[in-house]
C-alpha cells in the first residue's frame, strides 16, 4: 500500500502573504516569473488546491524566507566597496 507523507503545517492564503511579507499582489507575482527581471528564486512558491481554486503557501516557508531577508539586511556593510 502507498502511503503519502501527510502534511502538517499551515497554509496561507495570497492576503496572508502579503500581509506578513509586505508584498502587494505585483511584487509577488514578479518574484515568482521566472522570466521576469524581479524574479526571487529563493521566495516561497505556491501550491494549488484543486482546479480553479487559488493558490495558497506553507506559512513556515514564507517565515523561514522572511528571516533570510532579514539575516541578510543584517549584513555588515564593507567600506570602500565589494573589493576591500
Amino acid at each position: 500500500m502507498n502511503h503519502s507523507p501527510a502534511f502538517e503545517g499551515t497554509l496561507i492564503d495570497r492576503k496572508t502573504v502579503q500581509q506578513l511579507t509586505h508584498k502587494c499582489p505585483a511584487s509577488i507575482h514578479n518574484a515568482l516569473n521566472a522570466k521576469g527581471p524581479y524574479f526571487d528564486p529563493d521566495f516561497p512558491r505556491p501550491i494549488k488546491l484543486g482546479m480553479g481554486r487559488g493558490n495558497y503557501w506553507i506559512e513556515e516557508e514564507v517565515r523561514v524566507w522572511l528571516a533570510k531577508q532579514v539575516a541578510l539586511s543584517r549584513q555588515p556593510v564593507r567600506k570602500g566597496g565589494a573589493h576591500s
